[in-house]
């Protein structure tokens, strides 16, 4: 018994002597691999263990490294490394720029990109996805929230209804104060159509603005200038700002032969708000019934030029018609049709897209 405990304690003490003859210290310093430069704060672990150290102000380090581990290295704009030990004791690290970690890109004018940091006015980018996610069928529409200074103003719900755009409020009292849209470094005009004033107008809607014209879909990234400095390229024209829109491009891709497609659809539920209402007062103004009639009047149908329709609702207590009225004309009811006569509004936005290309050619062909 006695030797077997003896032989256990021997073979403890050869793990535990191999385990502390494999750990060692490993140090070393880590510098920019563009400039040679040290970089102070540069984050070191052993890879499958929670040992881990940061470099000093001189871009020194020194971590407890158990056998054959692992050095991971990682900083903020600069691609991780991973490093083997081995049986070295000192190991000096030169890390590269990570190439996709790049400040943000705007579109400042024709198509020339640059970053936001390096743009000496105020200009502000929107992605391809955040037009897409709000389901607006008219551009100026999805940009409503997602930039700062900007108000947009839509003139109703139903669908191909106009919407105006302002940057930083109103520059004029008489001319107009909306901004102005380049697309691929073309200038388009945003203004409303003016057509007549007729009925028709009552089924139609409201004339739309020329932006709604542009699809979504195709859309790859708006950025919006604001101010003078901004939209000094464009002169008068921009003065009021500039949204700048770059659509897509096709893929030209030599070893694909078949063009890439692309669906989407989405659909729209509209509901009119009906509930809310008052239903207390009749027709009226100031308490008195109909068009300023007073309520005890009866005989007000013989009032030469007496008109007795009005819009508002804000007449006599529906309990306190008097019996003159109730002979001349009936019980007055309390009818709201709104809930009868508003229906769902339903609206269905599909798209295709149909994008490819070879060599030096590309396309990109959308249908919605």
């Amino acid at each position: 018994m006695k030797q077997k405990l003896l032989s256990i304690l021997f073979v403890l003490t050869c793990l535990i002597g191999q385990s502390f003859a494999q750990s060692r210290q490993v140090s070393g310093r880590v510098t920019s691999a563009a400039d040679g430069t040290p970089l102070s704060g540069v984050s070191i672990t052993v890879a499958g263990s929670t040992s881990a150290t940061q470099t000093d102000g001189s871009g020194n380090y020194s971590i407890n490294v158990a056998g054959d581990g692992t050095l991971v290295f990682t900083y903020i704009g600069f691609a991780s490394q991973r490093i083997a030990v081995g049986n070295r004791s000192v190991i000096n690290v030169a890390l590269e720029t990570d190439a996709t970690a790049l400040d943000e890109i705007v579109v400042t004018a024709l198509g020339v990109r640059k970053e936001k940091k390096a743009v000496g006015y105020s200009v502000q980018d929107v992605k391809a996805d955040d037009i897409l996610t709000s389901r607006e069928p008219n551009l100026v529409n999805a940009l409503a929230g997602k930039v700062a200074g900007v108000q947009i103003n839509s003139s109703g719900g139903q669908a191909g209804s106009s919407a105006s755009i302002t940057i930083r409020g109103n520059s004029s009292l008489t001319g107009s104060n909306e901004p102005l849209f380049v697309i691929d470094g073309i200038p388009m005009d945003n203004a409303t159509n003016q057509g007549d004033n007729s009925v028709s107008s009552l089924f139609t809607g409201t004339n739309g603005n020329r932006a709604m014209d542009l699809d979504p879909n195709i859309i790859e990234n708006i950025s919006v200038l604001k101010g003078a400095a901004a939209s000094a390229l464009y002169g008068s024209r921009g003065a009021n700002g500039v949204i700048m829109i770059t659509t897509k491009k096709g893929f030209a891709d030599a070893n694909r032969k078949l063009p890439r497609i692309t669906l989407s659809s989405n659909v729209t539920l509209d509901d009119a708000f009906t509930d809310g209402y008052q239903t207390t007062y009749l027709q009226g103004l100031n308490g008195l019934y109909r068009n300023g009639l007073p309520l005890n009047y009866g005989g007000y149908a013989e009032q030469a030029g007496a008109n007795p329709q009005t819009s508002a609702v804000w007449g006599p207590h529906k309990d306190s018609v008097s019996q003159a009225v109730i002979d001349a004309i009936g019980m007055p009811k309390l009818i709201d049709p709104r809930e009868q006569f508003y229906q769902t509004g339903v609206m269905w936005n599909n798209s295709i897209s149909l994008s490819g290309g070879a060599n030096n050619t590309s396309y990109i062909l959308t249908y919605t």
